[in-house]
């Protein structure tokens, strides 16, 4: 009688776990989308025979186009209404605020030669900060930005 090598029959074992997790696999999925189906045809007997009582003991009402119109006509006005107090609450809200005006050519220009300024005030303030640390990378930022166009 000859014995298989240890190699060979690892490989067949885990082929076998291999199929037979597929296999439960797909057993699980077929009975997982196969719920709905099952009790859908219950559920549906059941609704059909209270609708079915339900509508024989009361007259149906048929929507006719006049019908439609006039819930048209009421949605349009309610939104309508809506609207307007939207753009009421809106208009109080900016009332509520001052105007802010942009700052003149003056202003920016000063503000720019301020930022300028302390970019390179940092810049002499981290002269001696060590290579590859976080205050000598930020360095190297700020000397790049002063380079780019403004």
């Amino acid at each position: 009688m000859e014995t298989q090598s240890p190699a060979k029959n690892t490989k067949s074992h885990s082929t076998r776990w291999m199929w037979f997790s597929i296999v439960v696999s797909s057993g699980i999925l077929v009975w997982a989308f196969t719920i709905p189906m099952r009790h859908s045809n219950e559920k549906v007997t059941e609704l059909q025979s209270d609708v079915s009582e339900q509508t024989s003991t009361v007259a149906r009402r048929s929507e006719t186009p006049q019908d439609r119109a006039k819930q048209a006509e009421q949605y349009r006005a309610w939104a309508m209404e809506l609207d307007r107090e939207l753009m009421r609450m809106q208009r109080a809200k900016d009332q509520r605020h001052e105007p802010r005006s942009l700052p003149g050519d003056q202003e920016v220009r000063q503000h720019q030669e301020n930022y300028r300024n302390w970019m390179l005030d940092e810049i002499k303030r981290l002269a001696n900060a060590p290579k590859h640390s976080p205050e000598y990378e930020f360095r190297q930022q700020l000397i790049e930005s002063l380079d780019a166009p403004q």
